[in-house]
């Protein structure tokens, strides 16, 4: 019994830690940033086309909307998630369909409070 409690804890956990950046995901597949501002830490390293930003959590939702509202996207599918190797932050990858082509989007999120602290969005070729 005690070992189910152990898994039953762990899945929920897992479960738990995704939250975040299926709530980012989601809400950047349909430019949507009303909900940024509770989940994002206050700075947030952003990363578009290679272009990388350490902005202020304010300056990463105008900068992320901007791009969107140029690229309009129209939904995503998630690829892949995870931990990252030194096992402090919750990860995730998706392609993202927009009117301008498709993009890999990736999304990392600290365990420790479960807040997005780094977005990275690509033009796939």
């Amino acid at each position: 019994m005690k070992y189910i409690f152990i898994l039953f804890l762990a899945f929920w956990s897992t479960l738990l830690l995704a939250q975040p950046t299926k709530v980012m995901m989601d809400g950047i597949s349909k430019n949507d940033l009303s909900f940024a501002e509770e989940s994002l830490t206050s700075w947030v390293m952003l990363s578009i086309n290679d272009k990388v930003y350490t902005l202020r959590k304010a300056d990463a939702i105008n900068q992320l909307s901007s791009y969107l509202n140029l690229i309009q996207p129209t939904g995503y599918q998630r690829r892949h998630n995870g931990k990252a190797a030194d096992q402090s932050q919750h990860y995730s990858v998706a392609n993202v369909s927009s009117i301008e082509g498709r993009h890999r989007l990736f999304v990392y999120a600290e365990d420790s409070n479960g807040l997005v602290k780094e977005i990275r969005l690509t033009a796939i070729q």
